[in-house]
């Protein structure tokens, strides 16, 4: 009933029309009138049971598939009907009672089938043997009309009996106990559902109608046939329309239900869900959406490489036109432009024919981020373990350098008296040159006692290793986003592969993060915030830069950025970057910063590649 404005006065506009010709009809011949009903209702029930019958091969609606075999029965036993009606002559040895008989037992069987038809949904259903047990039903209840063993239902002179009025009755009832499921199961969507109902509705007044009539061309005949004309075209609308203009509506509801309750799942899930064809987007859910910040409308419009950050589209497209399942770490891109870490996993899926792609999407922010700050939770761990020896070996290292500092100190005595005496002889500069010796030999041993104890309350581990230069900047910038809480920043990188760099990791992401944390707190209160990081070869070393858009730093601070204790941040205490300075140099490399044109900051610093020979 749904539709344009001009689609619901046509879908009224018919019967009415339907109803003045058929009732201009009736005064003329009211034969013709009664065959014009009785063949549109028996067309339609045998259209029911074509549609319903060869869709149960793919349809698992045995409601539907059922009650076309009751039509089918039905319309039979209306055709008889039809043809046994008085005036017609094919039964002219048969009076009015013959057509009354053979429409009342195929309303009863109607109403009845009915009734018991929505207990059938959902069971298993053989079509086969239903269409046979109605075969027979209706070859008996036929037999039994003709042998004159049912009971009779109109008597001329007098009309109906009171077997067939109460018959009428029974059947209304039968039939408004047949609505309750439909009004309480979801068994159609809603535009059907409203049309069904419509034709029991109208049925069960018709049902009424026919118990008034005394004369079967009587105008209570009439009001009857023409409520019952109003059910079929109800009924045709329900069925035959929406069976062969929206065909899923109707044959194929439970595959709907299940449709949509699989969507209700997907869009209940926090993680993003994506269908995409040949690099568009097909179909996402809520938490995509709400991941990614778009609407349905502008994913449709865009390209699927849009979606993760630049140097990330070539590898994470390739991934999902793998033909078998995969799942990679990669990097996405919000509708606001910011970039955020996720996993993807991506597989085949064939939907009518077409061959898409679906992936699965996970937000791996609070991951990274947690994993950060438990690995810097881990490092000051280790850190206060070493400070807390310290204490322990307090005493040792007092003793341990009171007794190389004391012998210098007598050492620089003895030569002291020695200038003093004044005497400068061939044995008295041989025993200031060996006294001088040994008090050096005891600075040495103090300050290498000092360098074992630097040493050991350092902040990272000493071994190295070679690396993949773009990997260790690629997986520290990573880190760097997930564990600072920015918002907004539009992040380009582009990581080259460069070659491999011997290094300690840990010691060289630790400078990539404090750079990348620098540079967003620096943007905090900028409007525009734009990161940039990026790895170049410049000849035998690598390169890195952090570049951001924020205030720059005071001409009071730049010339001692790298000291201890200078500080570009108010409650900053100025030992992060001399640390990275310190890391750098001890791998061999460079770290400086510049002014940008535009404004902001760029830092960079260098280490040397690893030569072919020396990774052999």
């Amino acid at each position: 009933m749904g539709g344009t404005r001009i689609d619901r006065i046509l879908f009224w506009l018919a019967p009415a029309a339907a109803i003045v010709a058929l009732h201009l009809v009736s005064r003329a011949n009211y034969l013709l009138f009664h065959s014009l009903v009785e063949v549109f209702r028996v067309v339609v029930l045998f259209g029911v049971f074509v549609i319903a019958w060869h869709s149960r091969r793919w349809s698992n609606e045995t409601y539907i598939v059922f009650i076309g075999i009751v039509f089918l029965a039905v319309g039979f036993l209306e055709l008889l009907h039809a043809l046994a009606y008085q005036g017609m002559g094919v039964f002219d040895d048969h009076d009015a009672n013959l057509p009354t008989q053979l429409w009342i037992a195929a309303r009863y069987l109607e109403s009845a089938s009915l009734l018991v038809a929505p207990f059938l949904a959902g069971r298993r259903f053989h079509g086969g043997v239903a269409f046979a047990v109605y075969a027979a039903i209706t070859a008996a209840v036929t037999a039994a009309i003709f042998s004159g063993a049912f009971p009779d239902c109109f008597v001329t002179g007098r009309g109906q009996t009171p077997f067939k009025i109460a018959s009428e009755y029974v059947i209304g009832a039968l039939f408004a106990g047949a609505m309750v499921p439909i009004l309480t199961r979801r068994m159609f969507d809603v535009g059907i559902r409203r049309l069904m109902i419509a034709c029991l509705a109208t049925t069960i007044a018709a049902e009424v109608a026919f118990t008034l009539y005394v004369d079967v061309y009587g105008p209570a005949n009439q009001i009857a046939h023409l409520l019952l004309l109003l059910s079929t075209y109800f009924l045709y609308r329900a069925v035959l329309v929406s069976g062969i203009v929206n065909p899923f509506s109707l044959l194929f509801q439970n595959l709907k239900d299940s449709q949509e309750r699989y969507a209700r799942l997907a869009d209940a899930t926090r993680e993003g869900v994506l269908i995409c064809d040949g690099g568009r987007v097909v179909e996402v859910n809520a938490g995509f959406r709400a991941m990614f910040g778009y609407s349905e409308a502008e994913l449709a419009q865009m390209p699927l490489g849009d979606l993760f950050a630049a140097e990330e589209r070539r590898p994470a497209l390739a991934m999902l036109d793998a033909p078998r399942t995969e799942v990679r770490h990669t990097l996405a891109r919000r509708r606001d432009g910011s970039i955020f870490p996720v996993e993807l996993t991506g597989g085949a899926l064939n939907h009518g024919g077409r061959d898409l792609r679906v992936a699965q999407i996970r937000d791996l922010t609070e991951e990274k981020r947690s994993e950060e700050e438990r690995r810097i939770l881990q490092a000051e761990v280790r850190q206060a373990s070493r400070l807390s020896e310290i204490g322990r070996v307090a005493a040792a290292l007092a003793h341990e350098l009171n007794q190389p500092l004391t012998a210098v100190m007598s050492y620089v005595g003895a030569c002291r008296r020695l200038l003093a005496a004044g005497k400068f002889g061939e044995e008295e500069r041989g025993k200031l040159s060996e006294v001088m010796g040994l008090a050096g030999a005891q600075a040495m041993r103090a300050a290498e006692i000092i360098r074992h104890v630097r040493e050991f309350i350092g902040t990272g581990e000493s071994e190295r290793t070679i690396e993949d230069a773009a990997h260790v900047v690629r997986e520290a910038a990573t880190l760097a986003l997930a564990a600072a809480r920015h918002n907004a920043v539009v992040l380009t990188t582009d990581f080259a592969d460069v070659g491999r760099v011997l290094v300690n990791k840990v010691q060289i992401q630790q400078v990539v993060i404090n750079l990348v944390s620098n540079a967003l707190e620096a943007m905090e209160t900028c409007v525009r915030r734009e990161l940039e990081i990026v790895l170049t070869q410049k000849h035998d070393q690598v390169e890195v830069s952090v570049v951001d858009t924020g205030p720059g730093l005071d001409p009071e601070i730049a010339e001692r950025v790298f000291k201890p204790f200078a500080s570009t941040k108010v409650r900053g205490v100025g030992i992060g970057l001399s640390v990275c300075r310190e890391i750098v140099e001890s791998h061999h490399g460079k770290i400086w910063f510049e002014k940008n044109p535009a404004g902001g900051a760029t830092f960079r610093f260098t280490l040397p590649l690893v030569r072919d020979d020396m990774a052999a």
